[in-house]
């Protein structure tokens, strides 16, 4: 049952009850857990979704220093509620937001098929007294989203290549970091 809590996701109101970095206010997933480019020196300024958030709707520019342009595109297509709502918790695997017999039963067919992550403290990771450039390149490479040639291929569904170095291998990040002979 504890893995019941991942199918659900915060409806953003006004956003003054939704934390910006753990809850999971886009899609199911907290923002600490999407691989995406962060700007950590802006995102830090924020604690709750509320601060992106304009009397009008989505403040585009804080949302561009903060992050990457997908995900920015996607956050400013979300619909706010109505001013006055405040934010609710939704059944986040279903398009109305309701929670079903069926879709609990689906998501918990889903989560039986998934291969479990390791247990990883993000925490651990952001404290880490290295440059931020790095702290990001670690996170990249936990998420398997290292532009390697392997990456690239398996987004445009092309065949995987070798490593243009030394042509041993799929050029994947594992290779690149450990097996290539000139790594």
């Amino acid at each position: 049952m504890e893995n019941l809590k991942e199918g659900f996701a915060m409806n953003v109101a006004n956003g003054k009850k939704t934390s910006l970095w753990n809850d999971p206010w886009l899609k199911t997933i907290p923002l600490c857990k999407w691989p995406t480019y962060i700007n950590v020196e802006e995102f830090e300024k924020f604690g709750l979704v509320s601060e992106l958030i304009e009397r009008n709707g989505w403040n585009k520019e804080k949302i561009k220093k903060c992050f990457d342009e997908s995900l920015g595109e996607r956050i400013a297509v979300i619909q706010l509620n109505e001013e006055g709502k405040e934010d609710r918790w939704v059944w986040g695997k279903s398009i109305s937001g309701q929670l079903s017999t069926k879709n609990v039963y689906c998501f918990v067919k889903e989560k039986e098929s998934e291969v479990e992550m390791i247990d990883f403290s993000w925490n651990k990771l952001w404290a880490l007294n290295v440059t931020e450039r790095v702290k990001i390149f670690l996170w990249k490479l936990i998420w398997g989203m290292l532009p390697t040639s392997e990456w690239f291929c398996s987004k445009n569904g092309e065949e995987t290549q070798k490593c243009f170095i030394c042509s041993d291998e799929v050029d994947g990040f594992s290779h690149i970091l450990f097996k290539c002979s000139f790594a």
